[in-house]
């Protein structure tokens, strides 16, 4: 299925989000969404946990002030992010602290996509959870989400579920044509380029167009490195924001692209599943 509209309008709001304050980050948040607006925006993402931030290693106390913070869905941060897709009239991917009955003592790290009408029309709950801390504080999602939109097909990812191809493609074989990944990734100086090749490398594997948008700041010592980026089949990067300073990035992605690049490259066709083992 080609992308619906021509060319979509992408920004990417590189924020720093501070640990536990929803209404601060919520200001950060809607104040990208008026810029985006501002630009004509069709689609805007904004990276994971960006109603709570981050989680240190396990507290049983922040844990539980953790948890107490998380909103279900919908709850008062994603009403304001859903009525600014609405107010503004584009497509919005977040990523928030869920708090749901299914995730018993724990939260979903989760993505939610709205449309312009500034109805949920996504729930992408984090798949594959880092070693560490994170297993602590968030419940495991079990489904991979496509949604199709008057943009196209999107499908969300959470940081650590782009690490797996088989995710992205997948959801490609689904019919995704924009990937919406949303992070929250440290920054390593010493390893320059990774979120570049890991959207290059998805773009040319599934001929999609691939958006990652990483957080800045820091939480609890860690510091995050921004460096979102945007590239397009068949692995053109197109978009870039800085290293650990807040930045709002801009491309736009031409459904001419997609089209031309998966009938010179046709992957899908060209598959053999028979032969892979899986």
């Amino acid at each position: 299925m080609p992308l619906l509209k021509d060319d979509v309008r992408l920004v990417l709001g590189q924020i720093a989000i501070a640990s536990l304050d929803a209404p601060g980050n919520l200001e950060r948040v809607l104040a990208v969404c008026e810029q985006a607006a501002g630009e004509g925006a069709d689609l805007v993402l904004f990276p994971e946990l960006a109603n709570l931030g981050q989680v240190p290693p396990y507290d049983p106390t922040f844990a539980a002030r953790y948890a107490d913070a998380a909103e279900p869905v919908p709850g008062p941060f994603t009403d304001a992010v859903a009525a600014a897709a609405r107010r503004h009239g584009f497509h919005v991917v977040v990523g928030v602290a869920e708090r749901h009955p299914d995730a018993g003592d724990r939260v979903f790290n989760t993505a939610m996509v709205m449309a312009p009408s500034g109805e949920i029309v996504g729930v992408q709950r984090k798949l594959h959870l880092a070693h560490g801390s994170e297993r602590d504080y968030f419940a495991r999602g079990s489904d991979i989400v496509v949604v199709p939109t008057a943009l196209g097909v999107l499908a969300a990812q959470i940081c650590y579920d782009l690490y797996f191809p088989e995710v992205a493609r997948a959801a490609a074989l689904r019919g995704a044509e924009i990937l919406c990944g949303i992070a929250n990734i440290t920054d390593r100086p010493e390893w320059p380029d990774r979120l570049v090749h890991l959207a290059s490398v998805r773009a040319y594997e599934n001929m999609q167009h691939v958006a990652i948008v990483n957080r800045v700041g820091a939480d609890h010592g860690r510091p995050f490195g921004g460096e979102s980026v945007v590239a397009v089949p068949p692995g053109i990067v197109v978009a870039r924001g800085p290293r650990a300073e807040e930045a709002v990035v801009h491309a736009t992605l031409h459904a001419k692209t997609l089209q031309e690049e998966r009938a010179n490259r046709p992957v899908f066709e060209d598959r053999r599943p028979e032969v892979y083992g899986l």
